[in-house]
């Protein structure tokens, strides 16, 4: 069992519509939406291991332990993606969205359109944006797209055991390191190559106070063949999910190789000790 990160948002109805779904903790209260982090099976003397989460949801202040296993029924992830099973039909508006970013991402090489971003809104307000490719597109989905667009250099997570691993690369004006080692809220330490999330957080953060950065959770790897593969990702600009994800950061690459911490250079690093200290 490897590391899996969802993102569920609900978002807004067309107008006049109403939406039959919603997002739910642990706890069984309806939320905006939330971020889960399925942790990997790191040691064999747990019986569980592999099986529990990490939970961070709207208005949180950061990680907190998943109550029950992630495969349960009664947690957070059932009890949403479950209400899809009981009424045998998804949310429409959730369903146009997602099908038409996945469709698009879908489009024949021939297709003179490779790539299309969105802004969409969860029922409570919050913004985030899809960046999804097609495989005309033919290049990074994150050095090539997603940094420039949120003029950010990034740290990305994704499985590193697949073949034509693309290396950290500093050109073209943007940082895209490859994450090495990762902690999730201090909870366990395991190497990327235990983990199969596709995560990419912003080195800083932004606004006048610099808290708050980018993550971006979705489905493409940094691999040669992935480059020629529709996918995407979708990003949230917010100082507790950003603290959560950079400070989970604990090694990359650096552009040229070898492995250090996840500081880009010492300007950066500055900004991101002082965010962390406050």
């Amino acid at each position: 069992m490897l590391s899996l990160v969802v993102l569920l948002i609900l978002f807004q109805p067309r107008e006049g519509g109403t939406s039959p779904i919603s997002c739910y903790n642990d706890q069984g209260e309806a939320v905006d939406w939330f971020y889960l982090y399925k942790l990997p099976h790191v040691d064999r003397e747990f019986p569980n291991d592999g099986q529990s989460y990490l939970l961070m949801g709207k208005g949180s202040e950061g990680w907190t332990d998943g109550e029950v296993l992630v495969n349960d029924s009664t947690g957070a992830l059932g009890r949403t993606v479950g209400q899809l099973y009981e009424q045998g039909k998804v949310c429409v508006q959730l369903t146009c969205i997602i099908q038409g970013q996945m469709a698009y991402s879908s489009l024949p090489h021939t297709q003179p359109a490779s790539n299309r971003s969105v802004s969409l809104t969860s029922l409570g307000g919050t913004e985030f944006i899809s960046f999804a490719k097609g495989r005309s597109f033919n290049n990074d989905l994150y050095h090539s797209w997603v940094a420039p667009s949120l003029q950010s250099d990034l740290l990305v997570q994704f499985w590193i055991r697949s073949t034509g691993i693309l290396p950290s690369d500093c050109s073209l004006g943007w940082k895209v390191l490859d994450i090495q080692l990762i902690s999730p809220g201090g909870r366990i330490t395991f190497k990327a190559s235990n983990d199969h999330s596709k995560w990419a957080v912003s080195t800083t953060g932004g606004g006048v106070d610099r808290a708050a950065g980018w993550v971006c959770v979705g489905d493409i790897n940094r691999n040669e063949a992935e480059e020629k593969r529709g996918g995407g990702t979708v990003c949230l600009q917010d100082a507790t999910v950003w603290k959560a994800y950079r400070t989970a950061a604990l090694e990359c690459e650096m552009c040229g190789g070898g492995t250090s911490g996840c500081d880009v250079d010492v300007e950066d690093a500055r900004h991101y000790q002082g965010d962390m200290n406050q």
